[in-house]
């Protein structure tokens, strides 16, 4: 007898149907020949037989076990009158057969295939083994009530089962081998959204009323052209001093302390612009992509870029802060100017123009600055798509394409009528 085992649903149905005295199975789920197999099993007489299940529906999303599986058990449990047990969250198998005992890690289907004869993933014990394992779940030969057991304290009614098995068929999990292309095709790229917030101050706009900046303009036009200022566009050019960053990773003197340098808001964008370009390629009609194994590196100069942008904001905000009030009377002044040149106006009396100001300027300090980065996995289909396979093909050298698409049929793909 071999001590590691390759654990199959063929290979526990094997084990079950060698049972002569006495079988426990415990696991997160059943295959259709396991099921089978223990419907044989509950047809023996005497026989001393406990199952242990995690009757929770996702337990079969993930692939330990099989929807039609679990639908067979419970039809042939409420044939028999047999009681089930359940364990919530359980992940690990065993099997108690005779004399001998078998723990196993249960294979997700829906990420890998069925386990290979040289892939062992159970150990077979004998001996005292297997009175602790019985002992353990309170199987039906030992002196252990199933409430005191370890696991599979609380009974699987039927009706619990009943209702796992109809969501199941109502919301009936993804085909395995779409999952597992999914995953093939889809580990080397995801497509990236992202947006710098907070960051560009000096094209900042602030709106008023058209009523206002338009005063001196007929009636008929003041609505149809542009009411917003750019109040800080005469600092596109100021220099203040940031953590310096090179080649997105932050440097430092040699006492340890960051190294700084004097740098305009177009300096900060440019340190964004190179990363973008290090890490980013950009599909046109469909967005960004990055590989999956640049994301680390990725994300540590984002958070080295962080650092400067928000060193510049604050250095901008405190520099227009102290002159906010000679801005807004530039502002101002040169409103009021043109509600005079507009003369008399019973709609305009009413306005305070400073405090006007004042609330825009208000408005433009509520982002803060960040860098804000969503992920998200490439669809099966569209490596199917003959406009996303022409355009990826156009953004990426054919190096970084070798092996995309490739499908692993042989090996991943679950055969046709197979279980």
């Amino acid at each position: 007898m071999s001590t590691f085992v390759s654990v199959t649903d063929d290979y526990l149905a094997a084990q079950i149907d060698r049972a002569v005295r006495r079988l426990v199975y415990a696991a997160p789920g059943v295959g259709k020949a396991t099921a089978e197999a223990l419907l044989r099993a509950m047809q023996r007489d005497p026989f001393s037989l406990t199952i242990i299940l995690d009757s929770d529906e996702d337990a079969c999303r993930v692939g330990y076990g099989e929807p039609e599986a679990l639908k067979f058990l419970h039809d042939a449990a409420s044939h028999h009158q047999f009681a089930l047990r359940r364990q919530t969250g359980l992940r690990i198998g065993m099997l108690v057969r005779d004399d001998e005992s078998l723990i196993w890690a249960p294979t997700p289907r829906s990420i890998e295939a069925e386990r290979g004869a040289q892939q062992p993933n159970g150990v077979m014990l004998s001996g005292s083994s297997v009175q602790a394992l019985e002992t353990a779940v309170g199987a039906d030969q030992s002196d252990v009530l199933p409430s005191n057991a370890e696991i599979g304290r609380e009974p699987l009614t039927l009706e619990e089962l009943e209702a796992t098995v109809k969501e199941l068929i109502e919301n009936p999990p993804e085909p395995f081998d779409l999952a597992r292309k999914t995953r093939v095709f889809s580990t080397r790229f995801q497509y990236v959204e992202f947006e710098v917030r907070g960051a560009e101050w000096t094209g900042r706009k602030i709106k008023l009323s058209s009523l206002l900046l338009n005063a001196d303009l007929p009636e008929s036009v003041q609505d149809i052209l542009e009411t917003q200022i750019r109040p800080f566009a005469v600092a596109n050019d100021i220099n203040f001093n940031v953590p310096l960053v090179v080649h997105g990773r932050p440097a430092y003197e040699e006492n340890g302390e960051r190294m700084m340098v004097p740098a305009t808001q177009a300096d900060v964008m440019k340190i964004w612009d190179e990363i973008k370009g290090r890490y980013l390629r950009q599909v046109k009609g469909f967005g960004w992509l990055i590989r999956r194994d640049s994301l680390e590196a990725f994300r540590l100069e984002i958070a080295a870029y962080e650092e400067a942008l928000r060193s510049w904001v604050g250095s901008f905000r405190s520099h227009v802060k102290k002159d906010e009030d000679q801005l807004i009377k530039g502002i101002v002044d040169s409103i009021a100017d043109r509600v005079k040149r507009s003369g008399p106006s019973n709609k305009l009396k009413s306005i305070d123009l400073d405090s006007e100001v004042r609330r825009g300027l208000d408005r433009l300090r509520v982002i803060e600055p960040k860098v804000r980065i969503v992920l998200k996995n490439i669809s099966w289909e569209s490596s199917r798509d003959a406009e996303f396979l022409d355009a990826i093909q156009r953004a990426l050298p054919s190096a970084e394409l070798e092996g995309w698409f490739e499908e692993f049929t042989a090996v991943r793909q679950r055969a046709a009528g197979a279980t």
